[in-house]
């Protein structure tokens, strides 16, 4: 189940739980140019809403597609309910592939889902991973260099393969 917040100009904040099309709904009637939209646990940064919307719909398929696939039951016993961090971290990017759109990831878009899920991977450990283990696996938008910026995955045909041999098999 998905959670929202929104924060509307006369201070008044509505929390949600439902399923994405259901937060989607309700954030549709809410949204107005100065009402703040957030995850939960996220502080509002001004930033360009329209983007973080997208970003914030994209984790939300993420997720949806996760938990509804035909492959649940496997991803749940082979790569949720198993100890490897690569083949967590790994998981939203390979259902981010599976969705029409194919949306790049930032690491705390993967974050956000595995939070959703129910595995709780810090934030650094993951950008760690995505930088060393799992680096063969994915494919960054662009380098990350010291200073910032945020750095856009997706999911290589190598890791592809890996994750489906896991949960055909599952052996990493």
């Amino acid at each position: 189940m998905a959670k929202s917040t929104i924060n509307l100009p006369d201070g008044t904040t509505i929390s949600i739980d439902g399923s994405p099309e259901e937060i989607k709904k309700i954030l549709s009637v809410y949204q107005t140019g100065k009402s703040k939209i957030l995850n939960k646990g996220e502080k509002s940064k001004g930033g360009k809403r329209s983007e973080e919307k997208k970003e914030q719909d994209n984790v939300l398929e993420v997720i949806n597609y996760i938990k509804n696939c035909d492959e649940a039951d496997a991803i749940e016993e082979k790569i949720l309910d198993r100890a490897s961090q690569v083949d967590r971290v790994l998981l939203p990017l390979y259902a981010a592939d599976k969705i029409e759109n194919k949306p790049p990831l930032s690491s705390g878009d993967i974050h956000s889902v595995l939070r959703e899920l129910g595995i709780k991977i810090a934030l650094p450990n993951i950008s760690n991973t995505l930088r060393g283990t799992a680096s063969k696996y994915v494919m960054g938008d662009r380098q990350l260099k010291k200073g910032g910026g945020v750095v856009k995955y997706q999911i290589s045909r190598p890791g592809r393969q890996y994750i489906t041999k896991i949960l055909e098999d599952g052996q990493s």
